[in-house]
């Protein structure tokens, strides 16, 4: 299996035509993909982050606080481990 992670929105929709299938089965909302809490596009291996990810994760999707977020939730669907942050 593959997974694919998209970390911007303006990545994901200039695409071409080579990922246009991808595409096919996801609804969007304003140009934002609705994702699932693992930030995946099914019924696809492809996950996102950044702005892509703002209705799953808010307004600081696009921010550091985000992609840390996102790393975790993309790391946890993939390999089942939780990443503890130790505070640093």
């Amino acid at each position: 299996n593959e997974a694919i992670v998209w970390p911007s929105s303006s990545e994901l929709i200039n695409t071409g035509a080579n990922a246009t299938y991808l595409l096919e089965n996801v609804s969007f909302i304003d140009g934002f993909p609705l994702v699932d809490r693992s930030l995946r596009l099914k019924p696809h291996s492809v996950y996102v982050m950044g702005r892509c990810a703002t209705f799953a994760l808010g307004p600081a999707a696009g921010n550091l606080w985000g992609a840390t977020r996102a790393a975790n939730r993309i790391t946890r669907d993939i390999t089942g481990v939780e990443l503890v942050s130790n505070g640093t």
